[in-house]
């Protein structure tokens, strides 16, 4: 059992499309998923009663894409109760676990697996953190079974890292990461957006990790095509689908690569104000023409033409210049 694609699991947690298509786990395993309700939050009762009729060998949690912390507590009473293994997918939030900002899962699940280089801040790596009772299957199924050759620069890269995220200088990092985190979300929903996560009560109730989910206006089919555009002006963000939608209906921006830099918090105002710009500058241009523009080299042919892509090209140089590379 796992948090489905289009609540914001990951595609390797038996990701299914509607028309059949299969991740390789879901070849290999029965799976079943849950959702998480219209608020964007997970119902832990639903969990509770799916597992109940499951009964699941394997229960994760974890996810791709999603703005709030986990309940490990009732996740592993839900395991207990039906004799499943816990799984934690900590991609995403490793560092923020780490650096003590979000609670520590190690009390209550049997084993997780985090890549490296999300919030953890490291080279591109994996890690698997279990219990004694299990490691001999664990490294039994890791090597010779699914681990290739390491290389010892990566190996290198890793122990820095780690010994990093054992700083309070990388506990401080961490908590600009979710304060800017918030800060982006916010002036995107005092921008009249939609931002997922958002109960509607409280503007800075956007998120409370690394990430933004947002669901520009205007965008129904345009999303993809926005993402575009942010890259040929320098900024990288992600389209994807959430909903159960076939197109991609959403942005996840990330606070990370921002807060390594050195941005603050209102420099992250500007940098929602300029998305929100350029997302109104796209579906103006998408709207100006005749026929619906499917070819992205077409679209750009004809938005680098407006004055207000060229102001926003040196805007958003004028803004990267202010900022180092650290190491560089």
């Amino acid at each position: 059992m796992a948090l489905s694609g289009k609540s914001g699991g990951h595609f390797s947690h038996g990701f299914q499309t509607p028309d059949g298509q299969k991740a390789i786990s879901n070849k290999f395993f029965d799976t079943r998923h849950y959702e998480v309700s219209e608020d964007g939050i997970i119902d832990y009762d639903k969990v509770f009663k799916m597992a109940k009729e499951f009964k699941p060998q394997l229960i994760t949690c974890g996810y791709s894409v999603h703005t709030h912390d986990l309940d490990y507590q009732y996740f592993s009473k839900i395991a207990t109760s039906v004799g499943a293994y816990l799984h934690l997918d900590m991609a995403h939030i490793a560092g923020l676990i780490a650096a003590g900002i979000f609670e520590s899962p190690f009390k209550y699940i049997d084993v997780a697996t985090s890549t490296t280089h999300k919030t953890l801040r490291g080279p591109r790596g994996g890690l698997v953190l279990c219990k004694k009772k299990i490691s001999k299957l664990i490294n039994q199924s890791v090597f010779p079974g699914i681990q290739g050759g390491p290389q010892n620069h990566t190996i290198a890269g890793l122990a820095i890292a780690l010994g990093e995220a054992n700083t309070e200088d990388f506990k401080d990092y961490q908590k600009r990461v979710v304060e800017n985190a918030k800060m982006l979300g916010s002036t995107l929903v005092k921008s009249n957006e939609k931002v997922r996560g958002n109960t509607g009560n409280d503007d800075h109730y956007t998120t409370n990790n690394h990430m933004v989910i947002w669901e520009p206006s205007q965008s129904i089919g345009t999303t993809k095509k926005f993402e575009q555009v942010c890259e040929s002006l320098g900024i990288t963000l992600n389209a994807i689908r959430i909903n159960g939608s076939a197109e991609p209906n959403s942005i996840r921006v990330g606070s990370m690569a921002c807060t390594t830099l050195g941005y603050s918090s209102s420099d992250m105002q500007e940098v929602a104000k300029m998305l929100v710009s350029i997302n109104n500058l796209t579906n103006r241009v998408l709207e100006s023409v005749d026929e619906p523009i499917e070819q992205y080299s077409k679209l750009l042919e004809k938005i680098k033409k407006e004055d207000e892509y060229k102001s926003l090209k040196i805007k958003v140089k004028e803004m990267a210049l202010q900022f180092t590379v650290p190491g560089i």
